[in-house]
């Protein structure tokens, strides 16, 4: 019975925490107000709310339309920054050819083709790649902005900014000379930096080495952060991105909830 009332896909690692303390919070609420007609009635009320958020999520309908709302007054409430712009970011600001980022990587013997065409990463860089992600994972946020910093000064950027939110994951905040700036998620960074610097030792033009970090992301098997195995699945995720709107694949990790590479539509 208890299984056709699951929705794995908005609970266990998918769970949105924002959403459920806001179900927790309106069905509590509820409760309060049912005890002056019926005591009996509010403790079903609350039973049946219970269940329905631990087995489905949440029980109050368009809640990924309302979480967005609710996470941000959390935000200010704990006197936290919200974060702006896109969070989908990467350390490149504009478009560059993707034929010439592919053939600079051939070139390098960074990527490799296979007998049927299809690109693969070479497990030389693999390998360099993996263990400079194992070394930057173990900074704390100062010595990553630090050291981030230290490895673009050749780059066409301006400033990064780490920053660690209670109410949310890491993120990394990318500045480029005209004042625009890229979002990524902490474990997007730490995939994208460390390629950065790996790239380093390839000859590569600092603006190559920019473009590649994002679509060398589509190449991780595991996690940056956690190793956790990634899968293909979909992203439309909740909070600040409605699970009603369109869903595309990627690539997810699913310990830390994060999507570490998108597949172009």
């Amino acid at each position: 019975m208890f299984d056709s009332l699951k929705r794995p896909e908005y609970t266990g690692l998918n769970r949105c925490y924002p959403c459920t303390i806001l179900n927790i919070v309106l069905l509590v609420g509820l409760g309060f107000l049912v005890t002056s007609v019926s005591v009996v009635g509010a403790s079903i009320l609350l039973i049946i709310g219970g269940v329905s958020i631990w087995f489905r999520g949440y029980i109050i309908p368009y809640t990924p339309f309302i979480g967005p709302w609710f996470r941000n007054k959390l935000f200010k409430i704990t006197g936290q920054e919200i974060p702006s712009g896109s969070n989908d970011g990467s350390l490149a600001s504009d478009d560059m050819s993707g034929e010439r980022v592919v053939e600079e990587l051939l070139r390098t013997d960074i990527l490799e083709l296979t007998g049927g065409d299809d690109l693969v990463l070479s497990e030389p860089f693999r390998s360099k790649w993996r263990a400079k992600m194992e070394e930057v994972r173990r900074l704390d946020l100062d010595k990553f902005e630090r050291w981030a910093t230290m490895i673009l000064q050749d780059c066409d950027i301006s400033g990064v900014e780490a920053k660690d939110q209670r109410w949310a994951d890491s993120y990394v905040v990318v500045t480029f000379p005209f004042g625009e700036e890229s979002i990524l998620r902490y474990p997007v960074a730490v995939a994208e930096f460390s390629s950065l610097a790996t790239l380093e030792g390839y000859g590569l033009e600092p603006p190559v080495r920019l473009h590649s970090c994002g679509p060398l992301r589509g190449f991780l098997t595991e996690c940056p952060l956690c190793d956790t195995p990634l899968e293909v699945s979909r992203y439309d995720g909740c909070c600040g991105n409605p699970r009603a709107g369109e869903e595309s694949p990627g690539l997810i990790c699913k310990q830390c909830r994060t999507v570490l590479y998108k597949f172009p539509k």
